[in-house]
């Protein structure tokens, strides 16, 4: 004797096999872009630390410099030899060329200022 045979619901339409297996694949799909952008939210907040961690470098520009360390517009102008807000969107590594200074006394001269205005603990 064979098991009673179960109704579907009147909504369910019947669906064949290949329908099936497209939105067995789809759904997969689905799941598997899922997982990576999840994956991908846990890899940017875990390796974007504190920027205040990181040394200051030849790309970084002088505004990104006084946001991210915190530090006074006036004094980075005044390691970096400028007026405040006059080299906008210029690196410090072209700022030091244009004034023929080496870029790493730059870059010690603005880690110097980063310690100095650094909260003593």
């Amino acid at each position: 004797m064979s098991p009673p045979r179960t109704r579907r619901p009147r909504w369910a339409l019947p669906l064949s096999r290949r329908t099936r297996l497209a939105l067995r694949v789809l759904a997969g799909l689905a799941l598997g872009i899922a997982l990576l952008f999840a994956l991908r939210l846990v890899l940017v907040v875990t390796l974007w630390g504190p920027a205040a961690e990181r040394p200051i470098q030849g790309w970084m520009t002088p505004r990104y410099v006084v946001r991210s360390y915190d530090l006074p517009p006036e004094a980075v102008a005044e390691v970096l030899g400028i007026e405040p807000g006059s080299a906008a969107g210029q690196s410090i590594e072209s700022l030091a060329r244009a004034q023929d200074r080496p870029l790493i006394d730059v870059l010690r001269a603005l880690d110097a200022l980063r310690a100095a205005q650094a909260p003593q603990q």
